[in-house]
């Protein structure tokens, strides 16, 4: 007697599998061979995982917007609309920042003991830093919509009533037990202004810098981050979550032209400096 099938069905051709996702509803090979219409479905998919939390369930294009111009979504923002990380809005005809600046950022931080679960652990000379630690840097948004994502509780942050730190005061952790600063998420792409002015402040004090990073924030801070790392001896650790622009689409929302793009530049740097390595890859599974 042959075992009943297990798994989900794709919504387009009828495939039954243990390795397509129920929240996602269509399978790899449509995915790759059906772009156009898996990826409405794909679309649904994001909507609905962002309706609980309030976040706009797609990047605003409003005519006649305000255009944020902070990451690879390009939102266009309308009166009363928020940008798609959440973070940007217009109101009376302004587009303002509820966070992500220097002033105001939405993050949380923790002293993380050295050596840890670094992504560049194995080219780093921070998992020789016994009694030294990491300044662990959570910004709570996004720029992307990842359907799978382990840290997704980043998404409950408040913008109003959550608790906002200047790069001041988040430079001013650091003590001389302190040999490096990571920033993640959520993602700093879209709180950049925020975390370059902090890793000036840390990179004075002789902190190394680095990044976990999605690679979808504007080229120019990108640049800079790049810069800071290299400076410092630290380096920018890019989540490839996938090579396959409509698979990328599928399982985050946004296209990867320019984390790809910003890896290619990253790589290009080796030359100035291979240990540790400027750019550093990740593929989550």
């Amino acid at each position: 007697m042959t075992p009943p099938l297990s798994g989900q069905t794709c919504r387009l051709c009828g495939a039954r599998s243990r390795l397509i996702a129920s929240q996602l509803g269509v399978c790899l090979a449509c995915i790759r061979s059906r772009p156009q219409e898996a990826l409405a479905i794909a679309d649904e998919a994001h909507a609905a995982a962002r309706r609980p939390f309030g976040l706009p369930e797609r990047p605003p294009r409003t005519e006649n917007g305000h255009r944020c111009g902070m990451c690879v979504q390009e939102c266009v923002i309308g009166e009363g609309e928020r940008g798609y990380c959440g973070l940007r809005e217009v109101r009376e005809g302004r587009l303002r920042h509820l966070a992500g600046t220097p002033e105001r950022g939405l993050v949380h931080w923790y002293r993380d003991p050295l050596p840890t679960n670094c992504v560049a652990d194995p080219f780093c000379a921070g998992h020789t830093q016994r009694g030294k630690h990491n300044l662990a840097v959570f910004y709570a948004a996004c720029t992307v919509d990842c359907l799978f994502c382990q840290n997704w509780h980043f998404r409950e942050a408040d913008l109003m009533r959550s608790e906002h730190l200047t790069a001041f005061a988040l430079a001013e952790a650091a003590n001389p037990r302190t040999y490096c600063v990571c920033y993640f998420g959520g993602d700093p792409a879209g709180q950049m202004a925020h975390a370059l002015a902090a890793s000036r402040l840390l990179a004075e004090r002789g902190v190394v810098v680095c990044w976990e990073t999605n690679g979808t924030a504007h080229p120019c801070p990108m640049a800079r981050a790049l810069a800071l790392s290299l400076a410092t001896g630290g380096c920018v650790k890019f989540d490839l979550k996938a090579y396959d622009d409509a698979l990328h689409r599928a399982l985050t929302g946004a296209d990867n032209r320019r984390t790809l793009e910003t890896f290619a530049r990253a790589a290009a740097r080796f030359e100035e400096r291979s240990e540790p390595p400027p750019g550093v890859a990740s593929t989550l599974l």
